[in-house]
């Protein structure tokens, strides 16, 4: 008898059920995972997981199935265990502590952040073009719920504050990575605990994972992972690889926005919010 539901979604129950487990799931993985690569969503972490990657397929003989499976490939190329992560922050609730923050002192933790405008610029994009929200216009979005500009200051300001929780930190800007991937990939194969790294391989995993050949390797459909592939093929908006340029909010943001985001970052952010 038809109850109503799509066949595209479970029930409610079931759903519930779904969560639960895949969150138990994931609290399996988290627990045997040894260093977390945390970023705001839209941070640009993408090239950076295929950079690292790209590094550990060419140094460890890794199949580049996994290349963006970030725990299977440090699992297979026996070092240790990885996972990216939005640091269990849950969008719409500005919560950051689904777990004790006790969970990380024996964790590392590398924390990615980037140009708050930009952060708000390729939110907006993944929200319209690639997860179906119907657009609005940019002031709309940012001062609207889940209030995006406050969840980014308070997504910074809480790791921040809990910096010296984990057994050991390291802060990397999209900023400053893109200014040096080389140096940067080093220095997180270093943290990592990768021991005689190979600089030719780290060359050519930055070159890998260059805005270009991703760009290419996304219009082609090539990739196996759904996630690095464009929500239309014939819109540029719509593409995980966008643009992949520092400062390119001007292109986007008003006036009016850029000033009251930075009025709000001053005020109320930290050294991690950029602004």
């Amino acid at each position: 008898m038809d109850k109503g539901y799509s066949v595209h979604r479970l029930p409610p129950i079931y759903e519930c059920l779904k969560e639960a487990f895949l969150f138990q799931l994931q609290r399996r993985l988290d627990n045997r995972t040894e260093v977390f690569f945390i970023s705001y969503p839209k941070a640009g972490r993408s090239w950076l997981r295929v950079m690292l990657g790209e590094y550990i397929c060419e140094k460890y003989h890794v199949s580049k199935k996994f290349l963006t499976q970030t725990y299977l490939l440090s699992k297979k190329a026996a070092i240790s265990r990885m996972i990216f992560s939005h640091g269990q922050l849950r969008m719409g609730s500005r919560s950051n502590r689904s777990y004790p923050m006790d969970f990380y002192k024996t964790k590392k933790v590398i924390l990615l952040t980037r140009n708050i405008k930009d952060v708000m610029v390729s939110l907006y994009f993944q929200a319209t073009k690639r997860m179906g929200r119907s657009e609005v216009i940019f002031s709309d979005f940012l001062w609207s719920y889940p209030f995006p500009v406050m969840n980014f200051i308070d997504f910074s300001n809480f790791w921040y504050e809990n910096q010296s929780v984990p057994r050991d930190f390291l802060l990397l800007t999209y900023e400053g990575t893109k200014d040096d991937p080389e140096k940067s990939l080093k220095r997180i194969l270093e943290f990592i605990g990768i021991q005689d790294i190979n600089l030719e391989i780290v060359k050519n995993a930055v070159e890998f994972a260059s805005f270009g050949n991703m760009r290419k390797r996304e219009r082609q459909g090539k990739r196996r992972d759904r996630r690095y592939r464009p929500g239309d093929f014939d819109d540029e908006e719509s593409y995980k690889t966008r643009r992949g340029i520092v400062g390119g909010y001007v292109d986007y943001l008003s006036a009016e926005d850029i000033e009251l985001i930075d009025i709000l970052a001053k005020r109320l952010g930290n050294p991690f919010v950029i602004y």
